[in-house]
């Protein structure tokens, strides 16, 4: 109704409500996309498994962020194997695990800062980490980072959400038979990792065609990071 609105209006205040009007409209989808997710995924156990090249997804998503991170005033450098790995994955649950390790990475990065993301193998594991150079999660938090709706330290601080962001993440990896870990390497920053067991013999062979896009074809990085990435992003598309 008000995309009409702005065909052949040239105020700039008009294209900045609306910019940050969509924002909003991806920011209330995301949520209830998380909402329902957690729910879904709290038996540890996926639907939409299939063996695919995770070097190949992992490579995607970075170099998408690392665009996108250039309009939050940071830098993400990123690395992966040469090799392919193939590994029996839900690829967007995966795929929603990454965006959120980044997501939370960039909330607590000063601007002018770099992120570091990277996928790597040791022995039969693959490893994803982010590793972010903020203050670090306060000690007091960490027992708690993965709970669900908790939020600290409240609601004054608006960089922490409803508690689903990292509970997306833990449900990521325990979906694989992997884990998360957090921890501050040279006590400086964060690191986010998850373990992805090798396993390639137990995917459901499924159709393309009946594959279901949570996101109902909203994009899926404009999505998790509509939370950090500011509103000009977000503009009315014709």
């Amino acid at each position: 109704s008000l995309a009409p609105l702005l065909e052949g209006n040239s105020d700039p205040k008009v294209a900045e409500h609306m910019e940050r009007f969509n924002r909003n409209l991806y920011q209330m989808h995301r949520m209830l996309c998380n909402m329902s997710d957690v729910i879904q995924y709290a038996d540890g156990v996926s639907k939409y498994m299939v063996c695919q090249n995770i070097v190949s997804l992992a490579e995607a998503i970075f170099q998408k962020v690392q665009a996108l991170a250039t309009h939050c005033g940071l830098k993400l450098e990123y690395s992966v194997p040469d090799e392919n790995i193939l590994c029996t994955i839900d690829e967007q649950l995966l795929e929603r695990g990454i965006l959120n390790m980044i997501s939370n990475a960039i909330k607590f990065s000063e601007k002018g800062g770099t992120i570091h993301a990277s996928l790597f193998l040791r022995a039969k594991t693959a490893y994803i980490s982010v590793i972010d150079h903020s203050p670090g999660i306060p000690a007091p938090l960490m027992g708690s980072v993965f709970h669900r709706y908790r939020r600290q330290p409240g609601l004054e601080d608006g960089r922490y959400g409803l508690g689903l962001g990292l509970t997306l993440v833990r449900s990521a990896a325990i979906v694989h038979g992997g884990t998360v870990l957090i921890d501050r390497p040279n006590q400086a920053g964060t690191r986010i990792t998850i373990s992805i067991p090798i396993r390639q013999g137990d995917a459901l062979l499924r159709s393309d065609r009946v594959t279901i896009d949570y996101a109902g074809g909203w994009d899926h990085a404009l999505l998790e990071l509509s939370d950090v990435l500011p509103a000009n992003l977000y503009q009315m598309k014709n």
